[in-house]
């Protein structure tokens, strides 16, 4: 039988070995889990199409759903949110994803991954939709702008 000095010690050490397993668990150190979200990576030398799509005609004042593509690898990149903001008729779209931090390597098989947005424009005219996003290679900050008739 244990005595009482040694299941004091044991305590201790099966304490300390869980609150390194949190630790590391929670830091990413054993895999698994997603990073901090991170801008998406845009298409901006794609056909409008790919990167943006919207059906019908965009009115004034009215709620207009458009798609947004991004693209990231298959296996490693998650879509997050887009964060909508802007004034008049421009309209800034700002697209982020999350990367899996695991073992092993993210496949090169590229994905599109489409969000449903909305917008609204509140007068007539020529709107823009601005999208802000990344470049994977050369890495930068891009900006990509989309004229859109209002009616």
């Amino acid at each position: 039988m244990a005595t009482p000095r040694k299941l004091q010690q044991r305590l201790r050490w099966a304490i300390a070995w869980s609150v390194m397993v949190i630790v590391a668990v929670a830091c990413g150190l054993l895999g698994g889990g997603d990073a901090p979200f991170i801008r998406a990576e845009v298409l901006g030398r794609a056909p409008e199409t790919l990167l943006l799509e919207f059906s019908g005609t965009v009115h004034a004042g009215v709620t207009a759903t458009v798609v947004l593509r991004t693209i990231g690898s298959r296996d490693c990149t998650r879509p997050g949110p887009v964060y909508v903001s802007g004034s008049g008729m421009v309209v800034t779209l700002e697209p982020y994803d999350t990367t899996y931090v695991g073992h092993g390597e993210c496949s090169d098989v590229a994905m599109l991954f489409p969000r449903a947005v909305n917008v609204t424009f509140p007068d007539s005219g020529q709107g823009t939709i601005r999208i802000i996003g990344r470049r994977e290679s050369p890495p930068a900050v891009v900006t990509v702008d989309r004229e859109v008739e209002v009616h």
